[in-house]
């Protein structure tokens, strides 16, 4: 890497993402915990986190750039791994609800609507019925 540019580490469509955080560096940021993709010698693509800061010379002007930059595939693999398990998860939950719940009877002669909403919070397991019975205007007396 010695005597080439930076930017040679970024794919093609990340080149902007260089420029930002060269940008950021000028101005004496320092920048932590930037996730990113990276290629590799052998043109692979990386997930990688990089914390940047500026060196200064004894002026103070930035001259330089620090960089620590960690692989995290293994980390992304895994957080991918646990999101498709959770879907999983809850499509089987909601199924499965679903299927226990059923619908309400129908009552002869009586119009009625109903919904059944299920959680949206924790594992998604639970939730509310709403019904809806009109009672018009003899109904309001009751």
């Amino acid at each position: 890497m010695l005597g080439r540019h930076v930017s040679v580490l970024a794919p093609p469509e990340r080149g902007d993402e260089i420029t930002a955080l060269l940008k950021r560096l000028r101005r004496g940021e320092k920048v932590e915990h930037f996730e990113t993709l990276r290629v590799t010698r052998s043109g692979v693509l990386l997930d990688v986190d990089v914390t940047l800061w500026p060196t200064r010379g004894r002026n103070g002007r930035v001259v330089g750039a620090c960089a620590i930059v960690r692989d995290i595939s293994d980390r992304k693999r895994a957080e991918a791994e646990l999101t498709e398990l959770y879907e999983q998860q809850r499509h089987i939950a909601l199924t499965l609800q679903r299927s226990l719940m059923g619908t309400p009877p129908a009552i002869p002669g009586l119009a009625t609507a109903s919904r059944y909403l299920p959680a949206t919070q924790g594992a998604g397991v639970g939730g509310d019925w709403f019904d809806l019975i009109p009672l018009g205007p003899a109904g309001s007396e009751c």
